[in-house]
C-alpha cells in the first residue's frame, strides 16, 4: 500500500496541501497507516464509475438496444452474432475516437457503412451511456450522448452532449453541448471548430 500511495499521482494530489503551491511528501505523514488507508479508499471512490444504462442505435449488429438498470456485475449471454462483442466494442470505439479522431477510427473500421447497421446506413449512429461517479465530492448521474452521421460521404459528430445532475431536482448541467461542430462547453464558453466534429473537444476539456 505504501508503494501504491507514493507512486500514484492522484493520491499525491490528494495528499498535498490545499495551497496553490503543492508541497513535497511528508514521509512521517505517509507512515501513518490510517492516513494512507483514508486516501486509498477516498481515491477508489473517486475513480469508480457505475454504468447504469447503455443505449445504442445503429451500431453494427445492435440496431436498437437499451440496457437499463445494469447491476455492478452483469453477464451477457446469447448466440453468436447477436452483438455481445459489439457491446464491448463501443467502449474501444469511444476511446479511439477521443485519443485520435473520429475520421481515423471510422476509416479503420471500414467507413460509416461498415459501422452502421446493415440496411440502415442512412440513419445516424447513437451511443448514450449513463453512469454514476463522484464529482465535487458527491456521486452524480452523468450522461454522455453521441450522434454520428454520414454527411457527403464523411462521418461527422452530429450531436455530442455531456451532462450531469447537480441536485435531485431541476435540469441537468450541460458541461458539453455540440451540434455539428458548434456549441459550448462548461455551460457557457461557446466553441465552433472542425476539431469538435472529430470528437477531440471532450478529451481536452473534460476530466470525466
Amino acid at each position: 500500500m505504501v508503494d501504491t500511495f507514493k507512486n500514484d499521482p492522484i493520491l499525491f494530489e490528494s495528499s498535498v496541501s490545499r495551497d496553490r503551491k503543492p508541497k513535497k511528501y511528508n514521509r512521517t505523514y505517509l507512515n501513518d497507516e490510517k492516513t494512507r488507508q483514508y486516501f486509498v479508499e477516498y481515491t477508489d471512490r473517486q475513480r469508480k464509475m457505475k454504468i447504469e444504462r447503455i443505449l445504442l442505435k445503429n451500431f453494427r449488429a445492435l440496431h436498437d438496444v437499451d440496457l437499463g438498470n445494469i447491476p455492478p456485475l452483469a453477464v451477457f449471454v446469447g448466440e453468436n452474432g447477436n452483438g455481445k462483442s459489439t457491446l464491448f466494442q463501443v467502449f474501444g470505439f469511444l476511446k479511439d475516437a477521443l485519443v485520435n479522431n473520429l475520421k481515423t477510427v471510422m476509416q479503420r473500421m471500414g467507413g460509416y457503412k461498415e459501422v452502421a447497421t446493415r440496411n440502415h446506413t442512412g440513419e445516424p449512429i447513437v451511443i448514450k451511456i449513463q453512469f454514476r461517479m463522484v464529482i465535487a465530492g458527491k456521486e452524480r448521474l452523468v450522461t454522455y450522448h453521441l450522434e454520428i452521421a454520414n454527411q457527403n460521404s464523411a462521418s461527422i459528430v452530429q450531436r455530442e452532449i455531456l451532462r450531469y445532475k447537480r441536485c435531485a431536482y431541476g435540469s441537468p448541467f450541460h458541461f458539453l453541448d455540440f451540434s455539428e461542430g458548434e456549441g459550448y462547453r462548461n455551460g457557457r464558453a461557446k466553441v465552433g471548430s472542425a476539431e469538435s466534429k472529430n470528437l477531440t473537444i471532450l478529451k481536452r476539456h473534460a476530466r470525466i
